[in-house]
């Protein structure tokens, strides 16, 4: 098992024993040449076992055909020279040679030259003209070919050095969280390359333009003649909507695939590592609402590259009970769109900030990295771990960069690195055993994905989905699921196997008024099987066309649904609460009625046995803005005999397990900014405010 490294039962198994990454993001070529050493020891001193960075083609490859890796016109380009550091000191290097970087580099990473001397090779806006003189399409032919002389010269230096061969790389990230500017400006590659890709999947897809003319409604004279849509949905041809979203995200696998094909070609065999773009900032925190769409745009990548590792990251500026929740939903999130036995890990995990303010305290760091391990990720990159300064050539935001990283611009130590090195040390002591163990769930939530499909989506109509799903579902239910005492995985429901979602004891769904046929009569016979479903919001009475399909409510023997204005609801103990957005209320036979409407006294959330399983349908809309929407979660849940662990201690205070054959250990969290008293497995301890506990025992 020497010089290996697999990837098993959610693990990486490193010569022969799971191993957890703790690696921080040191960008060689913003710290003088001279110190490399000095942040090398000071990476190893606060236990991180793995150096992380970008290598930058344009760092590399300053004029066209003249590539320096050994430092002969800048000592700071000898990345042979820092690798062979790395491995004098023991440090595993997970290398990210782009072609993509971004990292406050002009040209995202990649050369100037590149799009000046080959402009065809830039993104294309709807009209032809180019949406900005450096985002790239990313299969126009001229830039693959430029990739590829780029990756024929980095990666046989990557590959020489691997793991697998008594080198020190680890793992390979290929480009930097694909789509993130695309999703951002609402804007999608309308390339000539791009086209003929689209045109090819409707032909894949429907066969003969006559199909395709007879869903669609329309004339199309050939698959050849059919352009990508504009973006601004027309709910009379919602299916050329869904397709082209569909598309979308086979165009970025199919990019990652190519990447992937080329870095293997010169010998890469270690696992390789895409990572995804989640948090949005706000003021004084960093958001992860949009983070469930943007991983949706990942979510054929294991189709075509099967043992890809996915990341996220991790920006949350501010870390609190406001936003905790954040974490472990986009951790699992992430982990629903890796395939079986692949580990997840969180590739930018904040360490740093990229501007000075808000301030970063080492209780944000601390929960940060204790929240991403104890909802299961095997692996933690810091980023950043070391500041620097830009050289100026490289500079897209000034030459300073310190990021508020834990060891600054001139090698001092933060504050914050205090909590680094605390949970390096726990990793020394606790490593393989850590990584061989498992989170424990209480409940599966099952996502409809096409509700996260309309990154690309103008107008009302994705505007509303996003607010709905984001208010509702992400603060909402999700988010109370955790604060009743709830940990749960996510299961994709369009390509979860019947019998995989049958040996599911409980699911929660978040539903809008639209679903696929397919896709509802998978959770009505999941019921009918046996299963426990709390369905939250709204019943399809509609497939993905917007025609009406009522599949799910026949199956749930539901006469009629209708929508209303209100928000207040009487519970069946007659206590009032408020809710949001519309409210359904339901007519139905022999169903427990569960809640009114408080005008009409109309049911509006209703439990009924159906076969041998039951569902709880809420037709509310149930944020967190009041406290008692906790306990109307928990009561709903134990509707279906699903009640918090025995020891949990929500709402206050969150915890989560991973488990294996041997160990437990149990993560505590207060993310308050007032210290609390706990007692856990019989230890009774002070949590101080905004800080974790890590309990371990044996079993």
């Amino acid at each position: 098992m020497k010089n290996s490294i697999e990837l098993k039962k959610g693990e990486f198994v490193v010569n022969g024993k799971p191993f957890f990454i703790f690696s921080g993001e040191i960008h060689y070529f913003r710290i003088p040449r001279r110190e490399w050493e000095d942040r090398i020891k000071k990476a190893k001193d606060a236990g991180l076992n793995t150096f992380s960075s970008y290598i930058p083609w344009t760092w590399h490859e300053p004029k066209e055909g003249q590539f320096d890796f050994t430092g002969k016109t800048r000592p700071e380009r000898d990345l042979i020279g820092l690798i062979e550091l790395l491995q004098k000191h023991k440090l595993y290097f997970f290398c990210r040679p782009g072609p993509v970087t971004h990292g406050e580099i002009t040209g995202h990473g990649q050369p100037v030259w590149l799009s000046d001397k080959y402009p065809e090779i830039r993104l294309k806006k709807k009209d032809g003209t180019d949406f900005d003189r450096f985002t790239v399409s990313h299969m126009n032919p001229t830039y693959l070919k430029m990739v590829e002389k780029w990756y024929s010269k980095v990666m046989p230096i990557i590959s020489k050095n691997q793991v697998t061969k008594g080198g020190n790389v680890i793992a390979v990230q290929l480009d930097n969280e694909i789509s993130m500017i695309n999703w951002m400006a609402k804007q999608f590659d309308y390339g000539e390359a791009a086209t003929k890709m689209y045109r090819v999947y409707l032909k894949e897809k429907y066969k003969t333009i006559g199909k395709l003319n007879k869903e669609y409604g329309s004339s199309n004279p050939s698959f050849d003649e059919i352009d990508q849509p504009d973006g601004y949905v027309k709910e009379y041809e919602m299916l050329r909507y869904w397709d082209w979203a569909a598309f979308c995200r086979r165009y970025y696998a199919i990019y990652y695939k190519t990447l992937a094909d080329m870095a293997k070609r010169s010998g890469i065999n270690v696992p390789l590592v895409a990572n995804i773009a989640h948090f949005w900032d706000y003021s004084t925190c960093g958001r992860g609402v949009h983070g469930m769409m943007t991983t949706s745009m990942f979510r054929d990548f294991r189709d075509y590259v099967p043992d890809i590792v996915f990341g996220g990251a991790y920006q949350m500026r501010r870390l609190d009970y406001e936003n905790f929740h954040d974490v472990a939903i986009l951790s699992e999130t992430v982990k629903m769109i890796t395939r079986p036995g692949v580990p997840s890990i969180v590739v930018e995990l904040q360490s740093g900030i990229m501007n000075d303010r808000p301030r970063l305290y080492p209780s944000d760091v601390d929960l940060n990295l204790k929240t991403s391990a104890g909802h299961g990720l095997n692996g933690i990159n810091c980023y950043m771990f070391c500041g620097g300064t830009t050289p100026k050539e490289l500079a897209s935001r000034s030459t300073y960069h310190e990021w508020q990283a834990p060891i600054s611009a001139d090698g001092h130590e933060k504050l914050h690195l205090q909590p680094i090195r605390e949970f390096g040390e726990f990793l020394k002591r606790n490593n393989s055993s850590l990584a061989g163990t498992k989170k424990v769930n209480d409940l599966s939530v099952g996502v409809y994905m096409p509700y996260y499909m309309t990154e690309y989506f103008l107008g009302r109509f994705g505007d509303d989905i996003a607010s709905l799903r984001d208010r509702l579902f992400f603060d909402g239910i999700g988010r109370l699921l955790i604060l009743a005492g709830f940990n749960f995985n996510m299961l994709d429901l369009e390509r979860t196997p019947q019998p995989v979602l049958n040996r599911t004891k409980y699911l929660c769904v978040f539903g809008l008024d639209f679903m696929d046929k397919a896709t509802q009569q998978k959770l009505a016979a999941y019921v009918k099987q046996g299963g426990k479903l709390l369905l939250c919001y709204q019943v399809p009475e509609k497939d993905l066309s917007l025609r009406k399909e009522t599949a799910l409510m026949r199956s749930f023997g539901i006469e009629e649904v209708k929508k209303c204005g209100e928000n207040l609801i009487v519970l069946s103990g007659g206590k009032d609460c408020l809710t949001d957005a519309a409210t359904s209320t339901f007519k139905i036979k022999g169903a427990k009625v569960i809640a009114k409407t408080l005008e009409t006294g109309k049911p509006c959330i209703i439990k009924k046995k159906v076969g041998r399983g039951e569902v709880v349908i809420a037709g509310v809309g149930l944020p967190h803005t009041f406290d008692y929407h906790i306990d109307i979660v928990k009561g709903l849940c134990a509707e279906l005999g699903l009640n918090p662990p025995a020891d949990t201690l929500a709402p206050d205070i969150h915890t989560v397990k991973r488990v294996s054959d041997k160990e437990e250990y149990t993560f505590a969290f207060n993310y308050h900014d007032l210290p609390k008293v706990i007692e856990i497995n019989g230890l009774r301890a002070a949590l101080n405010n905004r800080s974790a506990l890590i309990i371990k025992s044996e079993k």
